[in-house]
Formats: C-alpha cells, sequence, structure tokens
C-alpha cells in the first residue's frame, strides 16, 4: 500500500488528510513511548507505572495501517478549473474564443457534454469545443459576441479527468466582452470658454485605438478629429490611446469651435464608436498681455510718477492685431484734451506695437494712454477688455531734498551731503555749481547720478554753509533759475578706542621693554585688563579662521586690570 498526499485535491480533502495525519502522529508517539494517554476526571487520580508489563504497552501496527488506508488509497484526486482566458474583469474582444484551464488532463468527451456557455440572456451561445492541451478546454462561439456583455460558463460536476474522477461540484466562469469604443475625456472640456488661443486639443479613449508600434507612423494611422471652423493643423498619437491636434496656427480669438470625432472610428481590436462624439468651446477674447515702458518699467500701475518726455509705450497682445483697427483705437492725450501724435511700429508678428510721440511730452503734465477695446485680432473679434493708463511725466527741475536738511546740528558724526533733484539732471551741467563753505579740502569727494549728488569727507563738529547756483539743467535743457541755500552742522567722531600694534598678535620679550599703545578718539579714559592665555586656547585661536573673533577669556586668568587716562582735543586722535 502506498502512502501518498495530493496536493491538488478540493479543499476539504486537503482537510481530511491533514487530520488524518495529524491521528496517526499522536498514534505513533504513543505506540514508541509505550505508555498509554491517561485519562482525567475530576475525582480521578493518575497513575503511571515506572515499569509497565510489556503485554499492556505493545503497541498495535494493525491500527495504524488501517488508518493510512482510510486516509489514502492511491486513487486519482477529482479535477478543479485553476484559470481562465480572457481572465476575469478582463473584456474579451467580441470575435473572442474563451479557455478553461484544468489542473490534470481532462475526459474530453465527458467534460465537453458537461460544459455549456451562455449569454447575457441566459440563451445557450452555439459553438464549437477544442482542446489546444489536454488540460485546456477552448470554446469558439459560431458568431460575433454582444458587448458590454457577461457570458458564463458552467461545467458540470461530471466533468471527468482522464484518470476517472469527476469534478466535486459545478463551477461557473464568467467572462466580460468588450463594450463600446468611448471617449472618456477631451480637453478643452466641452463647454469650456476663454480657451487660450495657442491649445492643443486631446482626445482620450478608453481603450487603445492604434496599436503601440505603429504610434511614430503618424501617416498611417486615423486622424479622427473634424473642426468647424475648418482649422489647418496636424494630429498625432501620444499613445495608443490618447490624440492630440495641434492648430498650425493659433485658433481665432472669440470663436466658437466644434470638435467632433466621427461614430466608426475603431478600437484595436475592432470595435467601433458607436455615434459621433462632439463637443463645443470658445476662445479667448483678443486681449492684451502687457503694457511696457521700454527701458523704464514693465506694467507700471495706474498714476504712475515721472515719466520720461521722450518716453515710448509699447503693448503686447496675446494674438496677432489687426493693425489698422488696432492703431485706430489707440491715442495718447494730456490732461486738456490735447492729443499727442506720434508713429506706430509693429514686429513681424503683430503681436507688439510700440508708439513714440513725435515730439517731447509737457513737464509735470498727465496723459491719459487709451486702447478703445474696438481693436480687432487679425482673425477676427474685438478685445474683450480695453486699456486705459494715467500717467504723469517728470516734473520741471528743481532741489527737492537735501541731506543733512537745512538748520540740522548732528549729534553723531555723518560727514557726508547728498543734493536730490526733481527729474534727471545733466550732469556736465553740475559741476561748479556748489559752493561749500569752509572749503571741505581735496579730502572731499563728489558723485554725481541723474537725479542726485553727493559729497563725501566733511569734517567733524564743522559748521557749514551750501550754496547751489542757478545753472543746472536736466537732461532736456530746462534750467534752474534759483539760487538755493542750507546749513547745517556735522556732529563729533564716535567715542573710540584700539591697540595701536605693528601686528596681532604681540611678540615682547621676557625681560624687555613690556609697552602697549593705544588711539583714542573723544574719550577722557580706557579701562585696561590684561588677562593670561592658556597656551591652548591660543593656539586654537591662531589655528581658526575667526577664533581670535570668537575668543573670551575666562575670569579667572584676569591678572591686572587698570584705567588710562585720555584726554585730549574734539576729534583729535591721541596716541598712549
Amino acid at each position: 500500500m502506498r502512502l501518498r498526499f495530493g496536493v491538488h485535491g478540493m479543499k476539504k480533502n486537503m482537510i481530511h488528510r491533514f487530520l488524518l495525519a495529524g491521528v496517526l502522529l499522536s498514534l505513533l508517539f504513543g505506540a514508541g513511548c509505550g505508555t498509554p494517554f491517561p485519562t482525567e476526571g475530576p475525582d480521578e487520580t493518575i497513575t503511571v507505572d515506572e515499569e509497565p508489563e510489556p503485554a499492556e504497552t505493545k503497541p498495535t501496527p494493525t491500527v495504524v495501517l488501517d488508518l493510512l488506508a482510510e486516509a489514502d488509497d492511491g486513487s486519482p484526486l477529482p479535477p478543479k478549473v485553476v484559470g481562465q482566458s480572457p481572465d476575469y474583469l478582463e473584456e474579451a474582444p467580441l470575435d473572442s474564443a474563451f479557455e478553461v484551464y484544468f489542473n490534470q488532463a481532462m475526459d474530453q468527451t465527458e467534460t465537453g457534454e458537461a460544459f455549456l456557455m451562455t449569454g447575457p440572456n441566459g440563451e445557450p451561445v452555439a459553438g464549437n469545443i477544442s482542446w489546444p492541451d489536454p488540460r485546456v478546454l477552448r470554446y469558439t462561439p459560431d458568431r460575433q459576441l454582444l458587448p458590454s456583455s457577461t457570458y458564463k460558463a458552467s461545467i458540470g460536476k461530471d466533468a471527468a479527468s482522464k484518470y476517472g474522477p469527476s469534478m466535486v461540484e459545478d463551477q461557473v466562469i464568467e467572462f466580460i466582452t468588450a463594450g463600446d469604443l468611448q471617449i472618456s475625456q477631451v480637453i478643452p472640456a466641452s463647454g469650456a470658454v476663454e480657451v487660450d488661443n495657442n491649445s492643443i486639443l486631446t482626445v482620450i479613449f478608453n481603450r487603445p485605438v492604434v496599436p503601440l508600434s505603429a504610434v511614430e507612423d503618424t501617416a498611417s494611422l486615423p486622424q479622427p478629429l473634424e473642426l468647424v471652423p475648418e482649422t489647418p493643423g496636424h494630429g498625432e498619437w501620444l499613445n495608443t490611446s490618447v490624440y492630440v491636434f495641434r492648430p498650425d496656427e493659433q485658433f481665432d480669438g472669440s470663436t466658437r469651435y466644434r470638435a467632433t470625432v466621427p461614430s466608426g472610428l475603431k478600437d484595436a481590436i475592432g470595435i467601433p464608436l458607436a455615434s459621433d462624439y462632439t463637443w463645443e468651446f470658445t476662445t479667448l477674447s483678443p486681449s492684451i498681455e502687457s503694457l511696457s515702458l521700454p527701458g523704464l518699467f514693465d506694467n507700471p500701475e495706474e498714476g504712475f510718477d515721472d515719466v520720461p518726455l521722450n518716453q515710448s509705450f509699447e503693448i503686447t497682445f496675446r494674438q496677432p492685431m489687426d493693425q489698422e483697427s488696432t492703431q485706430a483705437a489707440f491715442s495718447l492725450s494730456s490732461n486738456t484734451g490735447e492729443p499727442v501724435n506720434g508713429r506706430f511700429v509693429w514686429n513681424e508678428e503683430s503681436t507688439r506695437l510700440t508708439f513714440t510721440p513725435l515730439r517731447l511730452l509737457d513737464l509735470g503734465t498727465s496723459y491719459m494712454l487709451v486702447l478703445d477695446k474696438s481693436a480687432e485680432a487679425e482673425k477676427g473679434g474685438a478685445l474683450g477688455e480695453g486699456l486705459d493708463w494715467l500717467f504723469t511725466t517728470v516734473r520741471p527741475p528743481a532741489i527737492v531734498g537735501t541731506s543733512p536738511t537745512d538748520g540740522t546740528v548732528q549729534t553723531q558724526y555723518v560727514g557726508s551731503v547728498d543734493i536730490q533733484f526733481a527729474s534727471p539732471m545733466k550732469l556736465s551741467s553740475l559741476k561748479g555749481k556748489v559752493i561749500i563753505t569752509p572749503d571741505p579740502g581735496t579730502d572731499a569727494e563728489w558723485i554725481y547720478t541723474d537725479w542726485g549728488m553727493y559729497l563725501y569727507g566733511l569734517k567733524p563738529s564743522t559748521e557749514y554753509t551750501v550754496r547751489i547756483l542757478p545753472g543746472m539743467t536736466d537732461v532736456y535743457g530746462n534750467p534752474i533759475n534759483e539760487v538755493y541755500t542750507f546749513s547745517f552742522t556735522t556732529g563729533p567722531y564716535h567715542p573710540s578706542a584700539y591697540l595701536a600694534m605693528p601686528y596681532t598678535p604681540a611678540l615682547f620679550r621676557l625681560g624687555g621693554p613690556q609697552e602697549f599703545y593705544i588711539n583714542t578718539v573723544n574719550t577722557s579714559s580706557v579701562d585696561m585688563m590684561l588677562y593670561r592665555m592658556p597656551a591652548k586656547q591660543y593656539m586654537f585661536a591662531e589655528g581658526s579662521g575667526n577664533g581670535w573673533s570668537n575668543y573670551e577669556p575666562a575670569a579667572v586668568d584676569l591678572i591686572r586690570r587698570w584705567k588710562v587716562l585720555t584726554e585730549a582735543p574734539l576729534n583729535e586722535v591721541n596716541l598712549k
């Protein structure tokens, strides 16, 4: 008799066999020990003889053999279904064949008779059975299947393996056929408005439409998109189920487009799009992208000040514009209503207009720049929103501020004077027009900019008078005709004291001169402290990049503390 444990049997058989195996092991353990299993009750005392009689403990092998025979007599296990194709939830083509996989070779006649395929209405589906492998039943329907439907394959328990045993129970397998080809998403979405005129149209299908190997062969692939108004462009498949269309030029502004994917387009397994898919979107109205003042500022705020008199103005659009209607919609006028004539220049794409006045604008005057929304795009459609921008030109030349201001008496030394102008000045006209008393000397230095001039190197605790003579002119030649005078007093130097040593650290010879020198300014005394510095700390300070600046001596290392008197005239450096 053979002892065999099948791994292909039904779950119930496996559990049964494992239970029997556990009983067998328990019996074998008891027989090997020669000790019967004790029983225990509430009023019983369990005793075990130290030397049991051989006749009482001799195992009976016949019992074990009978259990083994009952556990497995060597007969074949029942067959069962272990798989299917197409797999569960995998969509099957409408001309698909179905396969059922068994765990062992089957009796083809009995299994074929036990097999039944039914459709979504429960009616049998006519077809033919074949066996590409002794363990694989293939069922090929006689006609095309219905889309989006569930088909059931029933295998009755009379289905038998070639070794004899039948299935333990009936089994039903479901197959799902592919649904209609559908469009999952379109971009822009249906009903979208204000769509960017440079958009790319995208159509996403619910399943592959073109084979993966042919994605790059655009010429041979279907071009499924139709547009009204007709729009030249080219389409391509990004992958097997995503199609994009790029117009050769941007879409017309303020235009409603109707896009259609016609019915009849077939997916990769031959299932067609059941009906036309149509959606609409509306493109962005012609619009202004930005206003710029070339060389000065981009997108200036309303009420912008100090615009140069020779400033040009640049308007950039998001789409090519009709030049004639756009220029007719443009105007520049002063706050008195006087129009400003100028010259228009367009870039090659007709997306940027530059207006340059034919004469200088007036000083300190408010102007209104207007682009009416009647301006049209090159392909039609007026601006959705126009432009109205108020600005003011630079003021007549004048001195608008000084630092220090007139009458200032500084408490702390600031050795410079600043003069600010109302408008950009001609630099050559500034030189020689500022007289400072007393003369700050040759150490003082002037720095000039368009909007100001700055002098550095004034002396401390000194009263200065500054006279600015007439004759300075702005960059347009307009002069300052009045004398401007102001006075101020500089403050004293900040009190300071520092060691005046030739180098750091200073080295002193033992027994030689041990003198320290300090420079002081505007101080009456200086507290001196001498600390001992351990060699380890010294080496760290010398070896570290910022060791000296971070060094803080310990209080226990203090050797001496004393005060040095440093009286000296105001603002003079005193070496002590």
